[in-house]
């Protein structure tokens, strides 16, 4: 991670607001962060946090409509995204900051070849002739390590195997060698030994290339040795950020700590019972006030039900979200309420 002061992107009270027949939903609720350049943000959280949303906000590919309403700051080294022209965000979306979808066998047209995905970047933003076009396309090919780079030029997606549609994508994504990655759970689909070495591919070239990476995940084992910092999201907003390290050692808010919890560990004795987060996320679209979690929060008061709390940030840079986090007078450690402050 550098120690540049200036962050690459800078996101404050980003809001994504979607109007539905049941009411508005807020998809992303006032998130806000920073981002440096070759640093990791690990975002977290259960399917319908807000991750995706949050992601492809920043890539301007949720873009403010009839239906759609997008509010906030979304700062790319010193440009905001949300308020550039079109041309603005043309030349940085796709060259500066790129993104890698979760499904790549929808994300790639099944009637266009491999090379030619590869290909139409290249000579969009850099200028190519076919030939050089081409002979960089493979050259990314073999970059992400896939076998036979130039007979996998000519083949359509079909033809490949999830963990090669996969590194084609992120291949895609490098092509312009750009400064900020998204990588929207970029192993969804895949085995385990091929999510093992499409995550390294990422870290080894992000690393190489020093770029500041956003990696989403609904599985905290995914961001874990791979992030710099852990922010896990829910309902929308971010309810707990920290360096990876203080992170994994601790968590303060009662949901991540559930998260950590509920993972399957490799020492637990054969036919142990998961621990699981009890409820389900809220229904934002009826949602009537108080914090999003208090449903499921094993140290709810009636204070959470009625106030939403707000993000602080403490001395060490931990931001938090809660009222009653863990190791607070009068909760324990484990997370329950020891009557105290009831």
């Amino acid at each position: 991670m550098t120690t540049a002061t200036k962050p690459l992107l800078h996101i404050r009270d980003l809001r994504t607001e979607f109007q539905t027949a049941r009411g508005t939903v807020p998809a992303v609720a006032g998130v806000s962060f920073d981002l440096h350049a070759g640093e990791t943000l690990g975002i977290v959280g259960e399917s319908g946090s807000g991750k995706s949303v949050l992601g492809r906000t920043i890539m301007g590919l949720v873009a403010p409509s009839r239906t759609t309403a997008v509010h906030g700051t979304v700062e790319f080294d010193g440009t905001d995204l949300l308020r550039a022209s079109v041309r603005e965000r043309r030349a940085l979306l796709g060259a500066q900051i790129a993104m890698v979808f979760q499904d790549p066998l929808s994300s790639l047209n099944p009637v266009k070849r491999i090379g030619v995905h590869l290909t139409e970047t290249l000579r969009q933003h850099n200028e190519l002739s076919r030939s050089e076009a081409r002979r960089r396309a493979i050259e990314l090919l073999d970059t992400v390590r896939i076998p036979e780079a130039a007979r996998r030029f000519d083949q359509f997606p079909h033809e490949l195997s999830g963990g090669m549609r996969q590194r084609v994508m992120i291949a895609m994504a490098l092509s312009c060698d750009p400064r900020l990655l998204i990588a929207d759970e970029p192993t969804t689909a895949l085995d385990v030994t091929v999510q093992r070495q499409v995550l390294d591919l990422l870290a080894v070239l992000c690393e190489e290339r020093q770029m500041a990476t956003i990696l989403i995940s609904h599985d905290l084992g995914i961001v874990a040795g791979r992030s710099d910092r852990v922010a896990v999201m829910y309902a929308g907003r971010i309810v707990e950020s920290a360096k990876a390290e203080e992170f994994f050692r601790h968590q303060r808010h009662p949901y991540p700590r559930g998260l950590l919890a509920s993972t399957p560990q490799l020492e637990s004795p054969a036919r142990t019972v998961l621990t699981t987060v009890p409820g389900r996320p809220p229904d934002l679209a009826r949602w009537p006030g108080g914090c999003h979690f208090s449903p499921r929060c094993p140290n709810v008061q009636d204070q959470c039900r009625q106030t939403q709390p707000p993000v602080e940030q403490a001395a060490d840079g931990r931001t938090l979200a809660c009222f009653h986090p863990v190791g607070a007078a009068g909760v324990s450690e484990g997370g329950k309420s020891d009557g105290r402050n009831g």
